[in-house]
C-alpha cells in the first residue's frame, strides 16, 4: 500500500477510535457530580455572550472520589506544562508541588543543548524592531524579489518557530504556558504590514520579559511597542486636522509640479490627497479592544464615550522606524474624562495623559476581575465556579497583578484540584500537537511543516485574525472536521507521514516498549501517552485495528500503530 494510503487508513482507524472512545457522535458526555450542588444557571461571567464555552468531561474514574496524589501531580502538569508524561509525574510526586512551582516560577532551568542551538541558529530573536527593519528590508537592486521577500518573511517565521521549540523543548513549562496564555491575550497578527518586522522583538520585551511579572507591565509594554501600535492602528490615530492644515497639504500637491505643467488630473489628485487627510483622524481601534479585550472585558464598566476619550489620550503615540515615538503634534488637547476620572491636559508632557490611562486601567478591580477569570478558564475549566473567580481576583489586587502570586492562588484554591476539574479541558491545536511532540520524545527536523500542521487545524501562531487571540474553550475545536485534521496529524506523527513528517518519535521512547503480546505493548504506549488511563472502548478498538492490519506479532509495526491511534484517541485530547 503507497504509503499515503497508508496514512490515510490509520487516519479513518483513528477516527473509528474516537468515535468509539467518546461513545458515538450522538452520545452525550455524562457530567460527573460537582463537589457542591451547582445552581440551574451559572453566575455570569465577563464576556459570556462574546466567549462561549463548554464543559469536557472524561468517563476514566469516579467523580465522587478525591484525587490521589499521582492523579494530583497529573492534572497540575497538564494545566502547567505541555503535557504529563511519567518522569514529569514522578518529578512532581517527589519534590512536591509547591516546591515544584518554586523552581518553574524562576523560569531558568537550563535549556537543553539542541534547543539553544536551534534558538542560536535563528538570527532575527535578538533583533529590536529597529533592526529588524534595517536588515530585513533590504533595498539593495540587486537581490531578487524572492530573496527579498524571504527576508522580509524571516522574523515571522523565525519567532513562530521559536515559539513551538520552546514549547517542545524547554524544561521551563510553566513559562512556557504562561507565554501561550499571554500571546492569545496580547494577541497581534504578524501578516499585518510592518508587523512582520515586529514578532520577535514583541515576544520577548512584551511577553517573555514580563510573564513573571506584574500584569500592568506587560499592559504599558504592548500599548508603546510597534507591534501593537501598528496591529491596531494606534500609530495612526491624531487630532483631526484643521482647515489651513488640508489647505497646506492640497497646495504642496500643487506645488511639487511647476504651474505650467499642472492639469485637471494634478488637480484632482490634489484635491483627493486633502481628502484622505481629512479621514486620517481618531482612530478607536485600540482603545477599544484595551478595553474589552486587555482589561476590563467586553461592556463591563465602560460606555462609548469613554472610548473616545482613552483613543484621545492615546492620540501622539506612534512609532518611527521601530522605536515608539510620541508626537506632540498628532495629540488631541484638552482635558478628558475615563471611568469618572478627569485627566488634565499636559502641554509639556501629552504621553502622561496615556500612562494615566493605563494606571487606572491597572488598578481597577474589573481589569483584577477579567483577568482572574481567563486565567481560571484556561487553567481549571472552561466554566469557572465565580466564587473561584472572586477569590483569585482578590488575590490578583492584593498582589497588584503579579502573576506568578495569582497563577498559585489558582493552584492553590480548593478548587483547582476538585475531581470535576480532572480531564475537563480540551486541548487547542497548539497543545495537542506539542503534547504529542512531548510524550512521543520527539525530534524535530522542520519546523515549518509543523507549523503548516497548525495552520491545517486553524491555529496558527501568531495569525489570529481576531484580536481576541486564538480560543480555549472546547467548542472552538472539537468539530468533526478539525479533529478529522489532528488524526492525520497524529499518525503522521507516528508513523513518520505527512505534515507532522518532519518531526520523528525519538528512539529512547521505543526502547522502553517490550514484551510479545500487544495487550504488553498498548499498555506500556498508553502509561506514556495518556497517563490518566484509557477507556476499555478505546483499548478494544485498538487490539481489533492490531488485528486488522495483521500488527499483532511484531511490535516494530504495532508499536507506530498503536502510538498514531492513542495520540488521536479521546483520552489524548483532553487535559
Amino acid at each position: 500500500m503507497p504509503r499515503e494510503k497508508h496514512l490515510l487508513r490509520l487516519a479513518f482507524l483513528a477516527a473509528a477510535i474516537a468515535a468509539a472512545g467518546a461513545g458515538g457522535a450522538a452520545a452525550q458526555e455524562e457530567a460527573p457530580p460537582t463537589a457542591t450542588p451547582a445552581p440551574a444557571t451559572a453566575p455570569a461571567a465577563p464576556n459570556e455572550e462574546r466567549e462561549s464555552r463548554e464543559l469536557t468531561r472524561t468517563g476514566t474514574r469516579d467523580y465522587a472520589t478525591p484525587l490521589n496524589e499521582r492523579e494530583r501531580a497529573q492534572h497540575l502538569l497538564s494545566r502547567l506544562t505541555f503535557g504529563a508524561t511519567p518522569e514529569l509525574i514522578e518529578e512532581v510526586v517527589k519534590k512536591g508541588i509547591d516546591a515544584w512551582l518554586d523552581e518553574q516560577f524562576k523560569g531558568n532551568l537550563p535549556e537543553p543543548a539542541t534547543l539553544a542551538k536551534a534558538l542560536a541558529e535563528r538570527k532575527t530573536l535578538a533583533y529590536s524592531a529597529a533592526q529588524a527593519i534595517g536588515e530585513l528590508n533590504p533595498r539593495d537592486q540587486t537581490l531578487s524579489q524572492a530573496e527579498r521577500n524571504r527576508l522580509r518573511n524571516l522574523a515571522v517565521e523565525e519567532v513562530r518557530e521559536a515559539a513551538l521549540l520552546f514549547a517542545v523543548f524547554s524544561p521551563n513549562q510553566v513559562r512556557e504556558v504562561l507565554c501561550d496564555f499571554f500571546r492569545n491575550h496580547f494577541a497581534i497578527d504578524l501578516r499585518k504590514d510592518a508587523c512582520k518586522y515586529f514578532g520577535p522583538s514583541y515576544d520577548r520585551e512584551v511577553i517573555r520579559a514580563h510573564v513573571f511579572g506584574k500584569f500592568g507591565g506587560m499592559l504599558v509594554a504592548s500599548a508603546k511597542h510597534p507591534g501593537m501600535l501598528v496591529f491596531l492602528d494606534n500609530f495612526l490615530s491624531r487630532r483631526p486636522l484643521e482647515e489651513y492644515e488640508l489647505d497646506a497639504i492640497q497646495r504642496g500637491r500643487l506645488l511639487s509640479k511647476r504651474r505650467r505643467d499642472l492639469t485637471d488630473e494634478d488637480r484632482a489628485r490634489a484635491l483627493e490627497q486633502r481628502e484622505i487627510a481629512a479621514q486620517k483622524g481618531l482612530n478607536e481601534n485600540y482603545a477599544r479592544e484595551l478595553l474589552e479585550l486587555h482589561t476590563l472585558g467586553v461592556d463591563n464598566y465602560y460606555t462609548q464615550q469613554d472610548v473616545i476619550q482613552v483613543a484621545q489620550a492615546l492620540t501622539g503615540w506612534t512609532q518611527k522606524g521601530g522605536l515608539f515615538y510620541f508626537d506632540k503634534n498628532m495629540h488631541v488637547p484638552g482635558d478628558k474624562t475615563f471611568l469618572g476620572v478627569t485627566i488634565r491636559n499636559n502641554p509639556a508632557d501629552g504621553i502622561k495623559e496615556g500612562e494615566q490611562v493605563l494606571n487606572i486601567l491597572i488598578h481597577h478591580p474589573g481589569t483584577a476581575r477579567f483577568l482572574s477569570w481567563k486565567l481560571c478558564r484556561w487553567l481549571v475549566n472552561d466554566d469557572p465556579p465565580d466564587d473561584l473567580v472572586k477569590r483569585v481576583a482578590a488575590v490578583f489586587r492584593a498582589s497588584s497583578g503579579d502573576i506568578p502570586t495569582v497563577v498559585r492562588a489558582i493552584v492553590k484554591d480548593k478548587e483547582f484540584f476538585n475531581p470535576a476539574n480532572y480531564q475537563a479541558k480540551f486541548k487547542r491545536p497548539f497543545e495537542f500537537t506539542v503534547s504529542a511532540l512531548r510524550v512521543s520524545r520527539a525530534e524535530v527536523a522542520d519546523p515549518k511543516r509543523l507549523l503548516g500542521a497548525l495552520a491545517l487545524m486553524n491555529e496558527p501562531i501568531y495569525q489570529c485574525d481576531d484580536p481576541t487571540g486564538f480560543y480555549d474553550q472546547a467548542e472552538a475545536w472539537r468539530d468533526a472536521g478539525a479533529m478529522a485534521t489532528r488524526w492525520q496529524i497524529a499518525v503522521g506523527l507516528a508513523v513518520g507521514a505527512g505534515k507532522a513528517a518532519a518531526a520523528k518519535v525519538g528512539d529512547s521512547f521505543w526502547k522502553e516498549i517490550t514484551g510479545d503480546t500487544p495487550a504488553k505493548w498498548i499498555a506500556q504506549v498508553a502509561a506514556r501517552v495518556c497517563p490518566s488511563g484509557i477507556t476499555p472502548r478505546t483499548e478494544k478498538a485498538i487490539r481489533d485495528a492490531l488485528v486488522e492490519r495483521g500488527a499483532t506479532s511484531d511490535v516494530r509495526f504495532a508499536g507506530p500503530l498503536i502510538l498514531g491511534l492513542l495520540l488521536g484517541s479521546p483520552e489524548f485530547q483532553k487535559q
